[in-house]
């Protein structure tokens, strides 16, 4: 169903004459357009007790990326299920009443994989993984693996965040004041070079084809952004 065709506000009005001669005053009014930001949402409020949950899981490892389950604290009906999950070495695909989860040895792998080889994306992976298990390769199995591995790099970061906080490293310009000294660093009366910095700029023009705009959809809501601590971006 499309916005800019005019069906959904056919169908929405076809909803509305059948709600009427049926009697059935309810109609759904939510839409996908937040879905992202609704998912994000659900999962930044249980990301405290998921990096304790990743810590305690790193604590107990056995070495083959699976935990010692006898040294698991007992986990009460009340818990999160993502947490509850996390302490076995799974992570689930959804922030509320996961079906299907992945474990965590897996999303490590494919991440050391993506650093050695950027190019292999989540539908390779996804696929290797059904050849694996012989199941067929659907579409919406890639959106849980992305899903997941989404989550597991949210958590990676937190992680890293409390380590640079315990070693004094979180200062906004920590990387700026220790940067590269053979790059950087001058000695006393050094000669000056022709050309202090050589520095290279990507247009990126091929990411600015994923703007929504371009293709004619609608915006979805995304309050998520890129983060590097090799640039302090200025707050306007």
């Amino acid at each position: 169903m499309s916005h800019t065709g005019g069906e959904f506000e056919a169908f929405e009005g076809l909803a509305h004459e059948i709600a009427e001669i049926s009697g059935c005053r309810y109609v759904d009014p939510r839409t996908r357009t937040d879905r992202i930001e609704n998912e994000t949402n659900h999962w930044t409020t249980q990301m405290g007790c998921l990096v304790e949950a990743y810590l305690d899981y790193c604590h107990h490892d056995l070495g083959d990326g699976m935990p010692n389950c006898n040294g698991i604290p007992a986990v009460s009906p009340s818990d999160d299920t993502e947490c509850t999950l996390i302490y076995h070495g799974y992570i689930g695909c959804a922030p509320v009443y996961p079906t299907v989860a992945i474990s965590l040895r897996t999303l490590a792998a494919y991440h050391q994989t993506h650093h050695v080889c950027p190019s292999f994306g989540f539908q390779a992976q996804c696929k290797a993984l059904c050849f694996l298990h012989s199941v067929s390769a659907l579409p919406y199995l890639t959106a849980q693996l992305s899903s997941a591995f989404d989550v597991y790099l949210e958590i990676l970061h937190c992680v890293d965040q409390r380590l640079h906080t315990a070693l004094k490293c979180d200062t906004p310009n920590w990387r700026l004041l220790n940067s590269c000294p053979a790059c950087f660093y001058k000695l006393e009366d050094e000669p000056n070079l022709e050309f202090g910095w050589l520095i290279s700029i990507d247009g990126n023009n091929s990411l600015k084809r994923w703007d929504s705009t371009t293709y004619g959809t609608n915006v979805r809501l995304n309050s998520r952004k890129a983060r590097c601590r090799y640039h302090n971006l200025a707050r306007h």
